[in-house]
């Protein structure tokens, strides 16, 4: 995007100036001469020496001495069924170092922008979604494997584009949202659909538009990136974007007069519904946030502030929904009745369908700041009232897309 056109990210997220000057073709064609003047054999020296540098890094083996002699597609196919337990295997190992492959096919530290529905790729002019950045799940789940696969130079786009969204999203909280006693609230918001032009408004998607816990779920990769490199230079650099984001919702969470604690409302689970107080996934997320702060203000020496006391105060008022495991039940909303769940031991790979997204079942962190994912535990979780799955791990879904019917891939 950078190389090819005059587009430039608005880093300082106060104007709309998204071109640069001067003509982008001639840094095509400055571009593309370099390339030419190196030739062919020292551009792919330089090509794999780069690839190798960051692939090399994690090598992983399920306990498969060779490689089988099928072809991929042939794996695909045989998955749990007439596949040996050691081709399975191998299949997972593939396709954990092919994740590794995309994501350091798509990103670099000096890279403009991140990953989009498409990745880095679109064909033609109209591509799905418009290429947008998606914060209800999609972007999020592009960097997943970022830190966990030592790939953390690939986590930085995404990162430098969040902080590029908080000036405008402080207008768009102030817009469209209020206290409870009517008065503006503080921090900046987001919704599920971004794009390069720094769209922080609800959309016109009727189903998906309302998704104001998306900058909170996206402060997380901020987290994520200082918990595995311990650089307080960097978490001091991007803690005001956690900050602002924690004290949206200290403002804009209401008391629930019922009973006292404190709820997102209205509140709508992503792209499965139904509008009610305090669904689970805002209220785990929102909940994760504000430990994520907590954290973070207690090693940049910040845990004394009057906005971290606010925090802390207001976390402890957080509804958070009560899981019945014996029955088999999660409350999925307040005011919701809980959502059923099948428990079903996993027999092999998931079928997908293609029109469904996961309705998240975000599970908070612990005291440590780890989480448990559902799909480590080799079970299927299915919910009795919709056909997308609950999801597990910060809001991820089982077998990380919405699907009709699905088994998650077999734990080893």
């Amino acid at each position: 995007m950078g190389a090819a056109t005059n587009y430039q990210v608005d880093a300082s997220g106060t104007t709309y100036d998204y071109f640069k000057p001067g003509e982008p073709l001639d840094d095509v064609e400055q571009t593309i001469s370099a390339a030419v003047d190196k030739g062919f054999d020292t551009l792919r020296e330089e090509h794999i020496n780069d690839y190798k540098n960051l692939f090399d890094r994690v090598t992983l083996n399920l306990n498969v001495p060779q490689i089988p002699d099928k072809m991929t597609d042939d794996l695909l196919a045989g998955y749990g069924k007439e596949n040996t337990t050691e081709e399975d295997r191998y299949l997972e190992m593939l396709f954990y170092q092919y994740g590794r492959y995309l994501l350091i096919s798509s990103f670099r530290e000096n890279s403009v922008l991140p990953a989009n529905l498409q990745g880095i790729w679109a064909q033609g002019l109209s591509p799905s979604w418009d290429s947008d950045f998606h914060t209800n799940i999609n972007l999020q789940m592009n960097y997943w494997l970022a830190e966990q696969t030592n790939l953390t130079e690939c986590h930085t786009a995404v990162i430098r584009y969040i902080n590029s969204l908080v000036e405008k999203g402080k207008v768009t909280a102030k817009k469209y949202y209020c206290q409870q006693d009517g008065s503006d609230v503080r921090g900046w918001v987001i919704h599920h659909e971004n794009n390069i032009w720094g769209n922080t408004n609800p959309s016109n998607y009727t189903t998906a538009f309302y998704f104001p816990a998306a900058a909170a779920w996206m402060c997380q990769d901020i987290w994520d990136k200082y918990q595995f490199n311990s650089d307080k230079d960097f978490l001091e650099e991007n803690f005001d974007t956690m900050l602002q984001a924690a004290l949206f919702w200290v403002d804009n969470l209401w008391e629930d007069t019922r009973d006292g604690t404190l709820v997102a409302n209205p509140s709508y689970s992503p792209e499965h519904g139904v509008f009610s107080l305090g669904c689970t996934s805002d209220q785990a997320i929102i909940w994760e946030l504000f430990e994520e702060v907590k954290l973070a203000s207690q090693v940049l020496g910040k845990e004394n502030d009057p906005e971290i006391k606010e925090i802390t105060e207001t976390q402890k008022k957080l509804y958070m929904p009560k899981a019945d495991r014996l029955a088999g039940s999660w409350q999925s909303g307040k005011t919701k009745p809980p959502l059923k769940l099948q428990i079903q031991i996993n027999t092999g790979i998931r079928t997908m369908s293609q029109s469904s997204t996961p309705a998240p079942m975000y599970r908070p962190a612990g005291p440590t700041g780890t989480m448990k994912c559902l799909r480590r535990s080799g079970l299927h979780w299915r919910s009795a009232a919709t056909a997308a799955p609950a999801g597990a791990r910060r809001g991820r879904s089982i077998c990380g897309r919405g699907c009709g019917t699905e088994t998650a891939p077999k734990s080893s």
